[in-house]
């Protein structure tokens, strides 16, 4: 995927929420990122990139609502300005800057995270002691509160496997994990790790290989979100090459089971 695509990937779970109901975008603000995502795709100029940029920059407050990681979106729009020879200030406006949680990679290094102390505090008891899929019920039962995502970012820049960590622990806390806003947070090789992990256990042994792989795949896809089906998955490189150590997901990608879905043998 190209940096652009992974920045649109980062946006995508804002942007469905926005347009679920209406079918439009709700703000006039993910309007206007929308289109500058667009313009940019079409005519990568410096132009365009600065008026992505500045969409980006209005658009925060809206991303910060829909509990999407604002510092990936800024790694990402950082890297096609880089590629460009641009560099971003994100303090630049005249405005006090909104957002702390921009700092600096070696302040956020140096930042000692108290997020499961918090998690614990709030819960009354050892949130570590708790099983994965109570610890996800956790975090969703928190992540409505103030301090919840400046804590949980400051905690993912200290250990950014905590997310992907908590969703190889078992079915249950993998799919809670997903069917929330926090499974836009891991990267989809991530997810394609933890699919292969709990897989085994959704299999249906009495059926004959091809089935079991379109079994899997569509018992996958009614519990993972339309982003994050097995086909969004197979498009990403870095998540193909973990799916592809499935014999399953192999299987799945044949031209027998293509034929067994009536999709035919793809044109080349």
């Amino acid at each position: 995927m190209d940096p652009l695509g992974e920045l649109e990937d980062s946006l995508a779970y804002m942007f469905e929420l926005q347009a679920k109901n209406t079918g439009g975008y709700i703000d006039p603000l993910a309007n206007k990122l929308r289109r500058a995502l667009d313009v940019y795709s079409e005519d990568r100029s410096s132009t365009s990139l600065k008026a992505l940029i500045v969409a980006i920059r209005n658009a925060f407050p809206i991303i910060e609502k829909y509990s999407v990681d604002s510092y990936k979106v800024r790694q990402k729009i950082e890297g096609i300005a880089a590629m460009q020879g641009e560099s971003i200030n994100w303090n630049s406006s005249k405005q006090p800057n909104r957002y702390p949680f921009f700092l600096p990679s070696a302040t956020v290094k140096d930042t000692k995270s108290d997020f499961i102390p918090w998690l614990s505090s709030r819960i009354g008891k050892d949130f570590n002691s708790l099983d994965g899929e109570n610890q996800v019920q956790v975090l969703l039962n928190l992540k409505s509160e103030k301090e919840f995502t400046m804590k949980l970012r400051l905690h993912l820049y200290a250990n950014p496997n905590f997310l992907a960590d908590l969703a190889m622990k078992s079915p249950q806390a993998f799919f809670k994990l997903m069917g929330s806003s926090l499974g836009f947070q891991l990267e989809k090789y991530q997810i394609a790790k933890a699919i292969n992990h709990h897989g085994q256990t959704m299999i249906d042994d009495s059926l004959e290989p091809v089935e079991q792989a379109m079994q899997l795949v569509n018992s996958l896809n009614e519990k993972l979100s339309s982003l994050h089906s097995i086909e969004r998955l197979l498009e990403d490189p870095k998540a193909k090459a973990v799916l592809d150590k499935s014999d399953l997901f192999q299987l799945y990608q044949s031209d027998e089971c293509r034929d067994r879905q009536g999709f035919g043998t793809p044109a080349v």
